[in-house]
């Protein structure tokens, strides 16, 4: 079962059901009676309830019942074509969306465009990039042989001219 985007579901029109009608294919859906009610979208197995017709002014669920709101889920199209970031680069994260950096670039459709006045929120069905940080260690961490260090639990870790010991 994977999860999905609350921003993804839409209110189910007539057209969804002509189209399931005319292919025969049905739409992940979730449905209630009332916006009192919890959405019900999950059968006893866990797999997503498919909306598969109309009947007498309700939906139709593929486990047989009649409800009389539906939301179909419809991923967005610039959702599905993820640019690829590029090496040493990570896409940010959506939903949520993570704070935008002043270095971060953002995706016209065809290439990586850097901008240094990004900051802030992310625009909707825009994709950014962030440059991976690269850690070097400093100078003065580097351990040398007869070195003794505390560890937080209590232990002391001594560096030799074979590895490591921990006392």
């Amino acid at each position: 079962m994977t999860t999905k985007i609350e921003a993804f579901y839409r209110d189910a029109t007539d057209m969804d059901v002509a189209e399931i009608v005319r292919t025969n294919n049905g739409k992940v859906a979730r449905f209630r009676d009332d916006k009192t009610q919890n959405w019900v979208c999950l059968d006893g197995d866990g797999y997503d309830l498919m909306l598969v017709g109309w009947e007498r002014g309700h939906f139709k669920c593929d486990g047989g019942m009649c409800w009389s709101q539906c939301q179909v889920y419809e991923p967005q199209s610039w959702w599905l074509k993820k640019p690829e970031p590029g090496k040493g680069y990570t896409l940010l994260g959506k939903y949520p969306h993570e704070t935008l950096e002043a270095n971060d670039e953002w995706w016209d459709g065809v290439k990586w465009v850097a901008s240094t006045k990004l900051t802030g929120e992310q625009l909707e069905a825009i994709w950014y990039r962030r440059k991976q940080e690269q850690t070097k260690p400093a100078a003065d961490l580097v351990a040398k042989p007869n070195d003794r260090i505390l560890l937080p639990n209590g232990r002391i870790l001594t560096v030799t001219a074979n590895g490591i010991e921990i006392e």
